[in-house]
């Protein structure tokens, strides 16, 4: 009986998980946004990538283990480690077209799309937490992260760094990147 639970379950699993999270463009600010400087960052829809299951063999799993481990380490309470271990334990892995190491936000977008699927918190959250929780996540890839790019991918909204405050830009006409 057990057996038959646990195909059933992986039969009903065995898709993508949320939506996909689409790239980002740092238009100014590159690495000195690090440093407090002006940047203008948006989502960039021609790259995507999305978490999935079945994947156990690809190097992507093997990534999001390392994540998983990085977390185990640290006193994030607000990822779901149980709910991100079963996905692990399914193949979850990140079928993404983004490059890797381009500046398109590759490890952004993971971070995004894991924190979505497996934040724990209930109800509302602030945005300090938000960019919070998203820095501390994305650390793992940089060591230092300025919650800018995770904040993107996971809000899909273009912002607008100035004065170390972060606004949604809003556009009065369509902005089209080629």
């Amino acid at each position: 009986m057990l057996e038959k639970t646990k195909v059933a379950n992986t039969i009903e699993l065995a898709k993508e998980i949320g939506d996909p999270v689409s790239a980002k463009i740092l238009l100014f600010g590159e690495y000195s946004v690090l440093f407090n400087s002006d940047a203008l960052v948006m989502p960039y829809d021609g790259f995507q990538g999305q978490l999935k299951l079945g994947g156990k063999e690809t190097k992507s799993h093997l990534e999001i283990m390392k994540f998983y481990n990085f977390l185990k380490t640290q006193s994030f309470s607000f990822i779901d480690l149980h709910k991100l271990e079963e996905s692990l334990d399914l193949g979850l892995y990140f079928d993404s077209s983004i490059p890797i190491g381009q500046g398109l936000g590759s490890s952004a977008a993971l971070t995004a799309r894991i924190f979505s699927e497996y934040c724990n918190v209930k109800g509302d959250i602030s945005e300090d937490e938000l960019k919070s929780h998203l820095g501390l996540l994305e650390s793992l890839f940089h060591g230092k992260s300025s919650c800018f790019d995770p904040l993107v991918c996971y809000l899909n909204k273009p912002i607008n760094k100035r004065m170390n405050i972060l606004k949604i830009q809003k556009f009065k006409k369509q902005v089209y990147l080629v």
